[in-house]
C-alpha cells in the first residue's frame, strides 16, 4: 500500500512539474503561430493592395470631377438632365453649369447643331 501511495504522490509531483513547463511551451506554439499569421497574412493581402490602389486611380482618372477640374464642364437642362447634344437645346433655355470648382446658370443665346 505504502508503494502505491509512494508512486501516487510521485506521479502527482510530477504533473505539477510538468504542467507549467507544457503551458509554457503551447503558450511560445501559439506565440509563434500569431507571428506567423500576421507575416503570412500581409503577405497575402499586399498584391490586393496594390490592385486596389491601381483601380481607385484608375477610377479617379475617369472621374466626372476629375474630369471637370482638367478644365471641362457639364451642362444640365432645367430638368436636371446632362445635355449631350447642342440640338438638345433652344435659344432661351436655361442650363446649370458645372465646373471642377462650383456651378453657374446659363441662357442659351444661340444653338449650332
Amino acid at each position: 500500500m505504502r508503494d502505491r501511495a509512494a508512486d501516487l504522490a510521485q506521479t502527482e509531483e510530477r504533473l505539477h512539474d510538468a504542467i507549467p513547463r507544457a503551458l509554457s511551451r503551447d503558450r511560445e506554439g501559439v506565440e509563434r503561430s500569431g507571428r506567423r499569421l500576421v507575416e503570412v497574412s500581409a503577405r497575402l493581402t499586399r498584391p490586393a493592395e496594390a490592385t486596389l490602389a491601381r483601380l481607385a486611380a484608375s477610377l479617379d482618372a475617369l472621374s466626372p470631377l476629375s474630369v471637370l477640374s482638367r478644365g471641362y464642364a457639364i451642362a444640365r437642362d432645367a430638368r436636371g438632365h446632362v445635355v449631350k447634344d447642342a440640338a438638345e437645346l433652344s435659344a432661351g433655355d436655361e442650363v446649370t453649369v458645372l465646373l471642377g470648382s462650383g456651378s453657374f446658370g446659363a441662357s442659351v443665346t444661340s444653338v449650332n447643331v
